[in-house]
């Protein structure tokens, strides 16, 4: 074996290693921090965001089950509700920008906490921006 092949072999094996390589990290690579939300985590804070004037959040919501219940989205500040998301998400999109400013915090509301968490799921997306 001439030390061209060789070299070409070596080459194309880190090329293969190379491609698998990001290949893993893109898939596994998302800006937006999630969670998934059930009946049980009605009134449980999610997340806590320290925000200033120049900031958005933005929170995407994906219903995976919504039988016989429905949920709403609250950002509170100092125990206060100051922005709301709810209606139907489906009609309304998925997705909701807010600029506000100070210590917040991200709660998800079921109307029927008591249910079982098969008949309602809901994951939840969101940057800071």
């Amino acid at each position: 074996m001439s030390r061209l092949t060789r070299l070409g072999y070596i080459l194309a094996l880190v090329g293969v290693t190379a491609a698998i390589a990001m290949l893993i990290v893109m898939t596994d690579f998302t800006p937006y921090s999630s969670e998934t939300v059930y009946p049980r985590d009605s009134g449980r804070t999610i997340s806590t965001f320290d925000l200033s004037p120049t900031q958005e959040l933005s929170i995407r919501f994906d219903v995976k089950i919504m039988k016989s219940n429905s949920a709403y989205l609250v950002l509170e500040k100092d125990g206060v509700e100051v922005f709301r998301y709810s209606d139907n998400w489906r009609t309304t999109g998925k997705e909701a920008r807010v600029s506000l400013d100070g210590v917040h915090d991200m709660k998800v509301y079921f109307t029927d906490p008591t249910a079982d968490r098969r008949t309602a799921e809901i994951e939840i997306d969101w940057i800071v921006r």
